[in-house]
Parts: C-alpha cells; structure tokens; sequence
C-alpha cells in the first residue's frame, strides 16, 4: 500500500513511521524500500511478501545452493587461456576482493545452456584435487559466467613449463605431483561413475603445487545414441583416459616453453645407445648468416676472450603410456608416499642419433621421461635435434636432409652399391635396393650378418681411416662381389662414414 506526504505519528503492523515528507513508501508487511531502488539490478528480483533476510538470502542462492554473483561485482585480470572447449574463456580475477577462477562463456545463444551443463556435472563432486565453483552468474545476466575457488591458481602447462626452464630436479618433481594428482583426482570421479575423456578437463596448479581439474561436458562429437563414447564399463578405458590427460598436459608444457608442438616418442630403456662411431659427418654449429660475423683473430695478442657461457639444456617433458597394472588410487598412493620420502628419484640414460647429421657441439635435450612409477621413468639425454626441432645452438629448424642423407646409396655399376653403416643398418634401404650381400668395411655389428636376416655377409675388420690397408683384404674381397653378381644378387659395400672413393681406390 502507499502512502503520500505529510502523513506522521501512526502505527502500521510492525512499523511505526513519523515526519514523511515528499516521498513515496511502499511498505509490505513491515518491510520497506524505495520505488527505483533495484530496478536497474537484473540481478535481483523482489517479490512481496518476503521477510528481508529470506529474500536476500534467496536473490544469492540457485536452486542447487550456488550463490548468484553479480556481472558488476566482477573483475577479470588477465586470460589464462581458451580452455579445452570453445565454448568459455579462463580468466583470473576477483569477486568482491576474493580471488577466483572465472570461466566465462561466450556470447551466443547456447551459453546458459553450457554454463548449466558443466555446473549439473559438477554438482555434489567433493574431492581435494577437484576445482570448487564458488557461485556462477544470473540468469538475466548478459554475461555468463562460472566462478572457481582460486588459491594462487595457475594453468599447470605453464607452471610446469617454467619448471623446465628452470630447474631439473623440480620439473622431475612436479611432474610426479601431477601423475599423483591427476590419477588420485580420476579415481575419483571413476568411482562417482563418471568416465571423462581428456578434453573434458582443464588443469591447473597452485601456489602450493597442488594440481586440480575442472570439467566440462563431453563434446557433441564424443555423444553416439544418446550416451557418451567415454562412458564405458571397461577399467582399461579409465586408464587410457589417465594415459590420454597427463600426455596432454606434458606436451602443452612443451608447446609452451619452446612454442612448437612436437610428438615425442618415449624411448626404449632396454635398447642400447647406438656407437658413437656411427654419427655421420656433422653440420656446423654456426648459422650461415652468423658465420661472417665470426673473429678471425683477437684484436690484442694480449687480451684473451672470454670463453661463452654455456647454453643450458633443452628441456622436454615426454609421457610414457602404460597398460593396467594397478588402480589409479593406488598410483596416486605410492607416488605421494615417495614425494613424502624423497624417493622420487629416477636414472639417468644417454641416446645418441646415428642417423641425423646435424649435431652442433653443446646441443643437450634432456627428455623427463614420466610414468606412473618412478622405476618406469627416466632424464634421457640427446645430442642432436629431431625433425622440425629448432636447434638452440644454430637455430636452424631441422628438416629431412639431415635425416634422408643415408639414402643417398649410390650405385657403382649395376648390382653393386656404395654406402654408409647406417644405410647397411637399414633393412628398408637393403630390400629397396634387393641387395642380398653385405661387405662392411668396420668392426660395427649389423643385422644383416646374422644367420636369421637372410643376407650373406663379410666383413673386413679394419677401422674406416685413410690410414687403413685394405691391400691384404682385396683378393677376398673382390671374390665375394664376384658370388654376389655371379648368382644374381646385388651387394653393398660399406664403411662407417662411406668414404667413397678411399674404397673405390681400394677396390679397383
């Protein structure tokens, strides 16, 4: 009801008005505001008939018991980054002072429906390395929004990203804190029966290296009659999917740090480190256009120049993808007791690239190779670049010449061929060429001399130097390609670097 000015000393209900001059009350069993006062909130709806504290309490609360936030209460610092769906936007930002994550939808007309998706499944999860949503926006907001708890939070690609920078011993660290975290996290939610790919999580870390993950609806994509693709009753599935995640977050790492997206493949921790004596000739480690710029002598015969630093390590994280051998809770376990004790310490190996030509003196990428245990993991160093790698001595982006040099066998006459150790260690470039006879001029194993490769074999055990006589090996040797021809077949004869014409003149 309404009453107009002048009207003083009365009584109504619960409220007791005096000296009402000029205004206009509107008075609803004792509670009262002014005409105009939220109007202009889209936020809040008031409804007659509320006590104050109910109403507010409502205008605050969904109907699962989210809080509402209002659009102007928010505050956006800087976008983390697009998040695993197109559909939202991360950010960093605050609430009324309190720091959140915010996913922020975009501007189209399924964006309530999104936001309502990923709440519904999020609702009633509890779990340590689950993210918390602290409220979401109206729904006559114009911007639709979610709000996460935020400790300090970060994505972990790029938190991981700057361990790799950094420091070793704690990108070894934290990547086992992620292997114990994610699994401890799908575990979780697999006993909640919900069987989520990777793409349905964004990760994060924070300030106390904790990692979480939030969710988000399948896509369309992965929905087949109605029900999800992920959402098989197969244990093995669970497992891929944690496989699948932490692979994914490793190579974001990568992408990060050195902005390229290359797939590495974990290497064998049984198979021995091929011979450095098969590294064919390297290219320079000066880039061509810094070659000029090189000093030819010092400018005092006094003065020395200081020696350059040394170019820290390319750092990569590689996952290594495992079968089923135990439950993720347990997983999640055994690595946490191990970070407890320290004992997550792994062995360090060596490889080295026969096959590419490119090795800049001082290259090292050291790949922290992670599995689910730490005996199953390892830091493998390399000392040459991989195909499309930018090299970080040269800068030079690797391409397929430096990989393709060994195929480049050539034919001396018809049925005889001249090539390197690593062309000879090539079954692909031996049945390319139909060659049934192998000659090696070097000490270095090969398959092609085992009894089970089908090729017949000689050696002549002499080191591939200028120096070397061959003299006293020609009759033998001359013999063996005469069998080779003599029964239709074609022969290679190689050295380790193939030194041609030293073994043309040889063999003349």
């Amino acid at each position: 009801m309404a009453f107009i000015s002048n009207a003083s000393g009365f009584t109504l209900g619960e409220g007791t008005f005096n000296n009402i001059h000029a205004n206009v009350v509107n008075i609803h069993h004792g509670v009262k505001h002014r005409r105009g006062e939220h109007d202009d909130d889209p936020d809040v709806e008031l409804s007659r008939g509320e006590p104050t504290q109910r109403r507010t309490r409502r205008h605050e609360e969904e109907g699962d018991g989210l809080k509402i936030m209002r659009t102007k209460h928010l505050r956006l610092n800087h976008q983390l980054e697009t998040g695993v769906r197109s559909e939202y936007l991360l950010h960093t930002g605050e609430i009324k002072g309190r720091a959140v994550i915010v996913k922020v939808f975009h501007a189209d007309s399924r964006a309530r429906e999104h936001l309502e998706e990923t709440v519904s499944l999020s609702k009633g999860l509890l779990h340590p390395n689950l993210a918390r949503i602290v409220g979401i926006s109206s729904p006559t907001s114009p911007t639709h929004f979610i709000a996460y708890e935020n400790g300090g939070w970060q994505t972990a690609d790029r938190l991981l990203a700057t361990a790799l920078r950094d420091d070793l011993e704690r990108s070894i660290v934290l990547g086992f804190k992620m292997v114990s975290n994610l699994s401890s996290g799908l575990n979780y939610l697999n006993l909640q029966g919900m069987r989520l790919g990777a793409q349905s999580f964004d990760v994060f870390l924070d300030i106390n290296d904790r990692f979480f993950i939030s969710l988000s609806p399948p896509a369309p994509s992965s929905i087949v009659n109605g029900s999800e693709q992920d959402q098989v009753d197969d244990p093995g599935s669970v497992w891929d999917h944690f496989n699948a995640l932490c692979q994914k977050v490793l190579r974001s790492a990568n992408r990060v740090l050195h902005n390229e997206d290359l797939e590495r493949t974990p290497v064998d921790f049984d198979s021995p480190s091929p011979s450095n004596s098969t590294h064919p000739p390297s290219v320079s480690s000066v880039a061509p256009q810094d070659q000029d710029r090189q000093p030819k002598s010092l400018p005092n015969d006094k003065e020395e120049l200081a020696p350059a630093p040394p170019i820290p390590p390319r750092r990569e994280y590689v996952w290594r993808p495992t079968g089923l051998p135990q439950p993720l809770g347990t997983i999640a376990a055994q690595i946490s007791r191990d970070l407890d004790v320290r004992r997550a310490i792994v062995h360090r190996l060596t490889r080295s690239d026969g096959s590419s030509r490119h090795r800049c003196p001082g290259y090292v990428r050291e790949e922290i190779t992670l599995a689910p245990s730490p005996a199953d993991s390892a830091v493998v160093s390399h000392d040459t670049p991989t195909l499309q790698e930018v090299c970080l001595i040269c800068h030079q982006v690797v391409d397929s010449s430096d990989f393709e040099w060994w195929r480049s066998v050539d034919a001396i006459e018809k049925g005889v061929y001249l090539g390197n150790l690593v062309a000879a260690r090539s079954i692909r470039s031996l049945t390319e060429r139909r060659i049934t006879h192998v000659l090696s001029v070097c000490t270095d194993a090969l398959p092609a001399e085992l009894p089970q490769s089908g090729f017949q074999h000689m050696r002549i055990p002499i080191e591939d130097v200028d120096s070397a006589d061959l003299l006293v090996h020609l009759p033998a040797a001359c013999q063996f390609i005469n069998h080779a021809l003599q029964t239709g077949g074609a022969i290679l004869v190689h050295s380790v670097q193939a030194r041609d014409l030293f073994i043309r003149v040889q063999l003349t």
